[in-house]
């Protein structure tokens, strides 16, 4: 498919845990891409299938379209059985030095450590991405590789059910910029200062983040922009 200018939609089933700085849409296909070719960092860069400009994708941020849709809640997360020596029956025994009686269970280490955690989350149905690049390839690589959004997916947090995409106008390219003229992702300030249609006041909330891929990689640190508003307008 020719590369154009798109929104991407995804529907959730469960809520999602998300950093300061948000997932942007070209880091979600790089952890698609490791899993289908075992390449990570900048190796990554050649086969995410979106545009560049100055180093830095056409890819936004995560956004939630409709705010009366957006919650905060609490999301439980329960550590796994990670083989048999969790079932052990020497974890029932008399635990004293001489293993003639029982002590108090610590549970904040050993082998009796509580392994229920609790996060702060959103609670939202559909999250979005705005992209300029090859739709069909991004939607592909999320639909097959990307089991869910944000921190602890594996775990059941922001699990995905359906991914969507809609082409848009090539004048309608909302993966640097919104519509209301406010960072649609991290971008650093002297770039941002340099487009059309811009919010100047969002410099003022500048900070130090990452705003090249891999976002690991601190060498990527520059002051810049970034989106600090969940709802996209």
């Amino acid at each position: 498919m020719k590369n154009q200018s798109f929104k991407l939609t995804i529907s959730l089933a469960t809520p999602f845990i998300m950093g300061r700085t948000r997932t942007t849409l070209d880091s979600l296909l790089s952890a698609a891409i490791f899993r289908k070719t075992g390449l990570k960092g900048s190796d990554c860069i050649p086969h995410i299938p979106l545009e560049q400009e100055h180093g830095i994708f056409k890819a936004s941020s995560l956004f939630i379209s409709d705010e009366s849709r957006l919650s905060h809640v609490k999301a439980g997360r329960t550590m796994s059985l990670k083989g048999l020596n969790d079932l052990s029956v020497d974890h029932f025994l008399p635990n004293s030095a001489n293993g003639q009686r029982y002590l108090a269970v610590d549970q904040a280490r050993g082998p009796y450590k509580s392994n229920m955690s609790e996060y702060s989350a959103l609670s939202a149905t559909e999250v979005c991405f705005y992209g300029v690049g090859d739709a069909e390839a991004v939607k592909e690589l999320i639909e097959t590789y990307i089991p869910g959004i944000g921190a602890h997916s594996s775990q059941g947090a922001g699990q995905i059910l359906d991914v969507q995409y809609e082409l848009l106008s090539n004048e309608s390219d909302f993966s640097w910029i919104t519509e209301s003229g406010k960072p649609a992702r991290p971008l650093p300030v002297e770039i941002w200062n340099t487009l059309p249609s811009i919010d100047s006041v969002s410099v003022k909330g500048a900070a130090n983040v990452t705003v090249r891929f891999p976002y690991w990689d601190h060498d990527n640190l520059a002051l810049a922009v970034f989106p600090i508003e969940y709802t996209y307008f």
